[in-house]
């Protein structure tokens, strides 16, 4: 492996070929007119000789005298163009700030055939603030929020380096005019020094301005930052899309993949919270002190305020920024909420999970519109309330400012409901938990059709960029499946964190192919900006990879770390790495180590005991995953040179590592019945 890391590619230097002099020029079209023009009366002849004469005594002259001021001004215009201190250019791309205000809309349509239990009547504006007395109002302070702001290190780690960008070089003028040519001709004699000063000049000036006018043609180009949908599903397991497995009914994700760029080596977090930082940050979690388990709603907890979301980077150079969906990144305080993080507006749910029609966890109310609490919606189903919401920001949006919409759906994360016409359309699975999950599944589906077509009505669709992704592996426990890969949620094993992923639409130069090039969560940050006109962030984890994806050529990445988690819960796995091929596993991997087939029946695996989970302390697992993709063969044993060389690797990229922030005993404060029986912000 060292070998190969060492190996660079030779270029070649080719002889740049020596354009010939003026002088040279003059000479040799002055011999071919000799050898051309015909012979000569003797008056010409003798005229000619004594236009040499005085040509010649005209050269005698000017040797004795000083050069005519307009010589001088020439050489002097000369010499002050080349001592010029070379000036830079700045472009600067004015951010254009709109904020609509967004409703919950009263037009919301199921998806083909889904029906709603309830209607929405008149028009609910935006709340900047929250509406309840018992949740506090005053704006909050941005710089310190109590209990929130674990100590984020932004380390000096190793960062992989970008693929460099080709120059520009300058391009030969073959088959224009020989710069002979663009002399006067040897019989009206020579050029002053002045004259070829001057035309030297405008030729310099003349290939500068085409320059330049092709750089700013494809910086217009360019200025058109596409609409980003960018749609993650929650618990999506790897063996669970029809373009994986047939036997699941996705018709709009399969057509967007085959479409599109299926990327089949995209990895997140073994867990929701910590992928969802990482997708938002550009920063692995083990950064941020969010490595282990998920954030719960009674924690102080959220995602550094220090570290900046990518809707805020987007904003930045223009874009109207929305979000619909599952949070779960931390609101104990309002500093922490969606739109505080960058987003124009929020209608959705902050915690990792509850009832699909309800829209309770611990039946306490947990939906907003923007802050707003949403108690209108009961018995409605969440993907139809999400994809409503969805169609009205993209009917309402002004097409000539960029969009990122991001989406972030319920499905397909327990508790195991849909509406029953989905689950019908699976009569052949035995198992009826699998039947109810393969129907969330078509649900999502529908909804992603559904949102895809009002782009299309909205002249959206072609300018859009879609990106989807799901958090993690999918959930045995809830009859998510990652067939043929091993393990699942909370493993760091490829069925846990190798997720279905893919890109479609606006700026790609290659589709109807896959990316075979590893990809992190973190990198997501960096591809977005820089697909949307803007700078990489140069201090993050993450490594822009857009121009790679764009054209399917070889990505930047050649490492990743799948988590670091210093605390050895039995419910996370310690510690692993990827470089190259290789990956090593460090301590315990996780709960779910074995490969579950799809249909079978799903068992929950008993959580194992204490002195097991310690017995994996300090014990290896190293796979060759190009050869060995489904990790069923340890090579830890037979290669400890890879081990030792892996293991030193990961201590090196970890050395910064921030202890995981978990508190264990809930704070008194969040209790929702301080907050009219609502999971609110506003107590930390």
């Amino acid at each position: 492996m060292a070998d190969e890391e060492g190996k660079k590619s030779q270029v070649k230097d080719d002889s740049a070929k020596r354009a010939p002099s003026p002088a040279e020029n003059v000479n040799e079209d002055t011999d071919q007119n000799d050898k051309d023009s015909p012979e000569l009366k003797s008056d010409e002849i003798t005229k000619k000789e004594e236009e040499v004469e005085q040509y010649k005594e005209s050269e005698t002259d000017a040797k004795t005298t000083t050069e005519d001021p307009e010589s001088q001004e020439e050489a002097k215009h000369s010499q002050e163009e080349e001592n010029r201190p070379e000036q830079p250019t700045v472009l600067e791309s004015k951010s254009t700030e709109q904020n609509p205000e967004v409703d919950v809309s009263s037009d919301r349509k199921s998806p083909n055939g889904g029906t709603e239990t309830d209607k929405q009547s008149g028009q609910q504006t935006v709340n900047t603030q929250p509406q309840s007395e018992k949740v506090s109002s005053s704006p909050p302070n941005t710089d310190t929020v109590q209990g929130v702001d674990a100590p984020a290190v932004i380390p000096d780690a190793p960062k992989i380096p970008s693929p460099e960008k080709s120059e520009v070089t300058s391009v030969g003028l073959e088959g224009s005019m020989s710069s002979a040519a663009l002399i006067q001709s040897p019989q009206l004699g020579p050029p002053t020094s002045g004259e070829v000063t001057t035309m030297v000049i405008k030729f310099v000036a003349l290939v500068l301005l085409g320059g330049l006018l092709a750089l700013l043609q494809r910086k217009q180009v360019e200025a058109k930052s596409p609409h980003i949908l960018f749609i993650v599903a929650d618990d999506l397991g790897w063996n669970d899309v029809g373009f994986h497995n047939p036997a699941m009914k996705t018709p709009n994700i399969d057509k967007l993949a085959r479409e599109g760029l299926i990327l089949n080596q995209t990895y997140l977090q073994p867990l929701c919270s910590p992928s969802r930082h990482a997708l938002m940050t550009g920063y692995y979690p083990y950064h941020a002190g969010l490595q282990h388990l998920v954030i719960l709603p009674w924690q102080p907890v959220c995602s550094p305020l220090k570290m900046k979301f990518l809707p805020q980077r987007l904003k930045d150079i223009g874009y109207a920024t929305h979000m619909v969906g599952k949070w779960h990144l931390g609101f104990c305080s309002w500093n922490c909420t969606p739109t505080y993080r960058g987003f124009d507006s929020f209608f959705g749910y902050y915690n990792a999970q509850g009832d699909h029609y309800s829209h309770t966890w611990y039946n306490y109310l947990d939906y907003r519109d923007n802050e707003k609490p949403v108690k209108n919606l009961n018995g409605t189903y969440s993907t139809f309330t999400f994809v409503s919401r969805a169609q009205d920001i993209i009917k309402k949006h002004n097409s000539s400012q960029p969009l990122f919409l991001y989406m972030a759906f319920q499905n397909v994360h327990d508790p195991i409901q849909v509406p029953k016409q989905y689950e019908d359309m699976y009569p052949n699975i035995k198992t009826r938990g699998r039947r109810q999950f393969s129907g969330m599944v078509s649900a999502l589906d529908e909804a992603i059709g559904n949102i895809t077509d009002q782009l299309r009505e909205s002249g959206m669709y072609d300018d859009t960029l879609i990106i989807f992704t799901s958090d993690n592996g999918g959930w045995p426990k809830y009859y998510g499946n990652n067939y043929p890969l091993r393990g699942g949620k909370f493993t760091v094993y490829e069925g846990g964190t190798r997720v279905v992923s893919f890109v479609h639409g606006a700026g790609l130069q290659k589709t109807g192919e896959a990316y075979e090039s590893i990809m992190h969560a973190v990198d997501w940050s960096d591809t977005l900006v820089e697909a949307a006109g803007g700078k990489p962030d140069l201090m993050g984890d993450g490594v822009s990879q857009w121009s790679s994806i764009a054209n399917n050529f070889p990505g930047p990445r050649t490492e990743l770390v799948y988590n670091f988690d210093s605390d050895l819960a039995p419910e996370e796995g310690h510690a692993a790495i990827r470089v190259g091929d290789y990956k090593l596993i460090d301590g315990y991997p996780g709960l779910y180590p074995d490969w579950y087939k799809p249909d079978q029946l799903y068992k929950f695996k008993p959580e194992p005991s204490i002195p097991e989970t310690q017995a994996h302390a300090g014990r290896f697992q190293l796979f060759n995953l190009k050869d060995d993709p489904t990790e069923h063969n340890d090579l830890s044993k037979s290669r400890p040179d890879i081990v030792t060389e892996m293991s030193q690797r990961l201590r090196l990229l970890t050395q910064n590592a921030v202890p995981p922030n978990y508190p264990l005993v809930p704070d008194p404060k969040s209790n929702p019945s301080k907050f009219d029986d609502v999971w609110s912000p506003g107590w930390c």
